[in-house]
């Protein structure tokens, strides 16, 4: 377009070297020149749709300076959407930094892991770069190392100091360029490592302290923000809406708006905060004919049945059953079926509808899920153990294989059921790097997976790997360290946020229950036709916008508490379920229990 041609060739210099870079860091392969045209492009599309439509608009309902006000709005949309490509570049920048240097302290373990088994420099970042489920963005900077190594034919100092200069994190700029006065002077690459490792686990930890002050932070204003705003709110709004009329929305917007806006504000806050964790990578499927297993009838059980059994191992398949179940159970209620209120002298409800069908749809995941934690946490934990006692028997002249054969497998705890396996297998024919890799499969966990990948790359260099695994014992046992003090710190914000969920539901309850109705029906005027009085109010509407602001309370706080507690949302749903479940039960008990006769609150009269 001639617009952003004209304007793009009036950039400076300097801005367009500044974007260059920011391109670099992101490692986006695009020019900072085509990077600003598309910005400009759609910066200047945008502002020429905003001032016609303000001038149609301005022309169409006689609005005064209507052309300058369609000016200035456009001008100030095309300029808004092209700061914010900037800043996105910039905010993806800043992304990458958090995440390498989050992922540093093991990848470095990795390195030393591997050095310890007599790799080069450019072999480990090589594999290094194999591995972007365990390390992320760290995974781009070594194979931005290797590509200058073998495609620009650069030195490997070179290439290691040119993506130092380029890297947006400031601690991997560091290490890099110091490593590259290693590899120039030659200097012992497993000494520079450790001492490397033991820096990056202790600003590990100091980074973990820092980030649980901001998460505590967080945690105390969202639990207010969410758990008692609103409610203060509308307690306030209704005094105010019987004295002089308020429009119906101002409510609605507060409970279908203001409540699920800032929560979704908060897990995004908070997800900027979450500890990383390596992931396991999807397991390949392979599609088999009918033909093989007989006919249709007989092969779809078996699929299923299999599938069944996948289950534990992936909860998250537990959704394709269980979704579509809720919706079935929806759709059921909606049609009159399922009602059993009728059966207690009560009136159907749609959220009774609401919470049933999320029972449905979560309870099976959480329960398959918090199983499968339980499990993986115990594991974990006995994994340092597990390696540091294989370290030994490997240093002591034993092979892997013979190693693992002579460990009895039930000084190991929950780890005891899959050594037993390894070692069968083991006795069976396959190496020690197979049966291991089996297991690892069989668990689905990312820590152990990148725990196996560097024993079996490290086998493959030396045949005594006592050192690796000592190592990846320390990496693991600090992992689960970090993890611990986490929790044990957190715990207090999730208490926090089940309290001020009860407080709320209870007293939304008694609001409902006890104070509704007891407020007149009829328009009452105040004694002396001073044209003040008070306006009725719909008791079902109040009823109706206080259940809902429970339940979509309950949901989000539950959320919170999960991510308070490990950083993760999942981790949060069975908090969801169980809020939402306490509030259903609390306003279906009082519409079974007479709390409103029991505590005897005298109506206001209605005059005659």
């Amino acid at each position: 377009m001639f617009p952003t041609q004209f304007i793009l060739r009036r950039i400076k210099k300097e801005r367009i070297e500044e974007v260059r870079l920011a391109l670099r860091r992101a490692r986006i392969p695009r020019s900072a020149r085509e990077f600003l045209e598309e910005a400009l492009n759609f910066s200047f599309l945008l502002s020429l749709t905003i001032f016609l439509l303000v001038l149609f608009l301005g022309l169409r309902y006689g609005i005064p300076y209507s052309p300058l006000l369609a000016l200035l709005s456009g001008a100030g949309a095309g300029y808004g959407l092209y700061r914010l490509f900037l800043l996105n570049l910039d905010h993806t920048g800043r992304a990458r930094s958090r995440e390498i240097e989050a992922r540093l302290p093991h990848a470095l373990a990795f390195m030393l892991a591997m050095s310890k088994g007599g790799v080069g420099v450019i072999r480990i970042f090589k594999e290094l770069s194999k591995r972007k489920d365990d390390y992320g963005e760290i995974c781009k900077e070594a194979n931005a190392i290797v590509r200058n190594v073998e495609v620009f034919g650069m030195s490997p100092v070179q290439a290691i100091t040119d993506v130092a200069e380029t890297t947006p994190s400031e601690k991997f700029k560091e290490f890099l360029k110091t490593l590259a006065t290693v590899v120039e002077t030659g200097t012992d690459l497993s000494d520079f490592l450790a001492s490397r490792c033991e820096k990056a686990y202790f600003e590990a930890k100091d980074a973990q302290l820092k980030s649980l002050e901001t998460v505590a932070i967080m945690a105390e204003i969202s639990t207010i923000t969410i758990g008692l705003l609103p409610f203060l709110l509308m307690v306030t709004l209704l005094p105010i809406q019987m004295m002089s009329p308020l429009p119906p929305l101002t409510l609605f917007l507060i409970v279908y708006l203001t409540i699920p806006l800032g929560s979704s504000l908060f897990i995004f806050l908070l997800s900027q905060y979450s500890p990383w964790e390596a992931k396991h990578p999807p397991k390949i499927v392979e599609v088999r004919g009918l033909g093989r297993g007989g006919s249709f009838w007989m092969e779809t059980p078996r699929r299923f049945f299999s599938f069944l059994k996948t289950l534990p191992g992936d909860p998250m398949k537990v959704l394709y059953l269980s979704v579509p179940s809720a919706l079935f159970f929806s759709l059921l209620r909606f049609m009159g079926f399922l009602n059993l209120e009728t059966k207690l002298g009560l009136k159907p409800q749609p959220e009774t509808t609401f919470v049933l069908s999320l029972v449905i749809a979560l309870l099976p995941f959480v329960i398959l899920h918090e199983l499968r934690e339980k499990r993986l946490e115990k594991i974990i934990t006995i994994t340092p153990d597990y390696l540091s006692s294989l370290a030994a028997a490997i240093s002591s002249g034993l092979p892997p294989a013979k190693a693992i054969r002579n460990l009895p497998p039930e000084r190991f705890g929950a780890l005891a059921p899959e050594l037993t396996k390894v070692k069968r297998d083991i006795e069976w024919g396959s190496s020690a790097s197979q049966a291991l890799s089996e297991m690892e499969r069989r668990i689905k966990s990312g820590l152990l997976m990148r725990v196996i990948s560097v024993m079996n790359v490290a086998s493959f260099a030396t045949s005594n790997i006592g050192d690796v695994l000592n190592v990846l014992a320390k990496d693991v046992s600090t992992e689960v360290l970090l993890k611990r003090e986490r929790r044990a710190q957190t715990f207090t914000y999730v208490l926090i946020a089940y309290m001020i969920f009860g407080v709320f539901a209870i007293t939304a309850i008694g609001m409902v229950v006890v104070f509704i109705p007891a407020l007149p029906t009829q328009n009452i005027e105040m004694p002396g036709g001073m044209g003040i009085g008070i306006s009725p109010i719909n008791p079902e509407l109040v009823k109706t916008l206080f259940y809902h602001a429970v339940l979509i309370q309950g949901f989000a706080l539950g959320i919170l508490a999960g991510q308070f507690r490990t950083g993760r949302i999942r981790d949060g749903l069975k908090h969801s379920l169980l809020m939402c479940v306490m509030g259903w039960l609390i306003f279906t008990g009082a519409e079974l229990l007479p709390l409103s006769s029991f505590l005897k609150l005298p109506t206001v009269p209605t005059p005659r």
